[in-house]
């Protein structure tokens, strides 16, 4: 343990006159002096240092900058991996000594699944919390857990399943590569979520740095105003988180996992149907339907057995004969912690090891999408149906679609987010949202040799988007989730479609809390005192 090597490559060294490289020459230098930094520092020049006390694997400048997001080619200053709060706080105290002014940006990244790479940013420096996965039981209460902000989601299912029992549940989402940092900052909408709400809802304490180095512990008597926007809107605007404490809940011994599938003919009647009926259904159900251009596939968990939940649905109009007769009809009735694996891995997987994803969890840039996608989102509020005609345009979308890659998702509200409302937390969607949609396209660059015809095909995906984004305007809110960002938003009254009536609030938090914009990205909480 002790002072780094730091070994630049010879082209590197002709930038050594450059000031700005200077200061990333001297911020490299003072991080990797301090014999407590467990860390690693990788620099868009190429400058890698190497400290003897690091457990992190060797990482290269492209891998480090590499995000899940394939469409995404960020390329930040440079990248510090921190393995502890101390490397955190060193960090950003000497991103305070070495650019008193004018620093760069400094972006926050856990999983790094930001759909616009709002997490490794251009030019920024990239605090990198991945390496920061530990999860510790509560020594009073095992329904209590500290996860660290770079744990994966499956990680997370996989602890749980492994050391708490399989009647626990997690309330969060299903994607096992999503770290805790975004996902508990922005929402976290999961299976259980019309039940017990977001797993933001269920945070009750953070661990995390502030704009001045110094590491604050945030609850409801401690800090309440930053704990309040740090559940919600903390992602990249307020500090970085070091770890969580999260309340996971005990369900049912078993849960029934539910899979119904409709042939694509059926789109309008069965999206109609699952307007009409779930977001006021038994909160005991909570459900997400994906449309594609070859069929439909409504995925759930129910908190009761498959009996139940069959008279359940028979009573709505998914399982209606004449307007949309399922195809198929599948019920599991398992414990919570193997409903969480087959919906997080397929209903196929049967090893719990499948949730850690084998030795990837490194780096982020080891969990790639499969092809490249844009992603826009939106919001269906009470007093205004999505209906029939919303319908139709997701149909005739996904017609469009030749690739037939292009999905529809939409996910029920109702339940306990209408016991909430809109300024609880800063996430706004509550008693007033009924139904999330989130919609994409993917694509690749088969067939094309050049970067230009690349980037051609890149811009006429996303202009499909954003005209597909039009043409659903008239049946929806224009709103949207923080954790499915969208820069095209960045045009508009973004803060508003994102946070409601929260946005005010929140500028006036952060003006407090880091009055200098240290972190900050493209939609990073703005100042008070300045415009977005």
């Amino acid at each position: 343990m002790g002072a780094a090597v730091i070994e630049c490559l010879p082209d590197a060294i002709i930038h050594m006159r450059d000031e700005a490289y200077q200061k990333v020459v001297r911020f490299v230098d003072v991080m990797t002096r301090d014999k407590d930094f467990g860390g690693r520092i990788v620099t868009r020049a190429a400058c890698e240092p190497t400290t003897q006390n690091t457990h992190l694997p060797p990482c290269d400048y492209d891998l480090a900058r590499k995000l899940p997001a394939l469409r995404l080619d960020h390329r930040p200053l440079l990248i510090v991996f921190c393995t502890s709060a101390h490397d955190v706080s060193s960090c950003v105290k000497n991103i305070r000594t070495v650019w008193p002014q004018d620093p760069p940006k400094v972006n926050i990244r856990s999983g790094g699944h930001s759909y616009e790479g709002i997490s490794c940013e251009d030019d920024a420096i990239v605090i990198d919390c991945s390496a920061m996965d530990d999860i510790m039981m509560s020594a009073d209460d095992k329904t209590t857990l500290w996860v660290g902000a770079g744990c994966k989601l499956g990680r997370l299912y996989h602890f749980v399943s492994q050391n708490l029992g399989h009647e626990f549940d997690v309330p969060a989402g299903t994607a096992i590569s999503v770290g805790a940092g975004g996902l508990m900052t922005g929402g976290g909408y999961g299976m259980l979520s019309r039940k017990v709400g977001l797993a933001t809802d269920h945070v009750s304490a953070i661990t995390m740095v502030d704009a001045n180095g110094d590491v604050l512990v945030v609850d409801r008597q401690n800090h309440p105003d930053l704990f309040w926007a740090m559940r919600g809107a903390g992602g990249g605007s307020f500090g970085v988180v070091t770890k969580f404490r999260l309340e996971i809940v005990k369900a049912p011994p078993k849960v029934t996992l539910v899979h119904l599938e409709w042939d694509f003919d059926d789109i309008i009647h069965v999206i109609s149907a699952f307007e009409e009926w779930l977001p006021s259904a038994s909160d005991d159900f909570t459900a997400q339907l994906d449309c594609w251009a070859t069929h439909l596939h409504l995925q759930g968990k129910f908190l009761g057995n498959p009996e139940e939940c069959l008279k359940m649905l028979s009573s709505s109009p998914l399982l209606d004969g004449k307007k949309c007769p399922p195809r198929s009809i599948q019920m599991m009735y398992l414990s919570p912690a193997e409903a969480n694996l087959k919906i997080s891995c397929g209903t196929d997987a049967t090893d719990f090891d499948d949730l850690i994803g084998g030795d990837k969890r490194n780096y982020c840039g080891a969990w790639p999408e499969e092809k490249k996608s844009k992603k826009k989102s939106d919001f269906v509020y009470r007093g205004k149906l999505f209906g029939p005609e919303g319908a139709a345009v997701v149909r005739s979308r996904l017609m469009q679609d030749k690739g037939k890659t292009a999905v529809c998702q939409l996910e029920a509200y109702g339940g306990f987010f209408s016991t909430c409302e809109e300024g609880d937390t800063p996430y706004p969607h509550r008693r007033d949202a009924t139904i999330s949609l989130q919609y994409w396209t993917n694509w690749d660059d088969e067939g094309l040799t050049t970067q230009e015809e690349k980037l051609d095909r890149d811009r006429s995906h996303e202009e499909w988007m954003k005209s597909w984004e039009a043409d659903m305007a008239t049946y929806v809110s224009g709103k949207k989730y923080r954790n499915y960002e969208d820069a095209d938003s960045l045009c508009l009254d973004w803060g508003d479609l994102y946070y409601g009536k929260n946005f005010e609030k929140l500028k006036e938090i952060k003006g407090r809390y880091d009055p200098d914009d240290v972190f900050r990205c493209k939609f990073s909480i703005p100042l008070p005192s300045k415009s977005m």
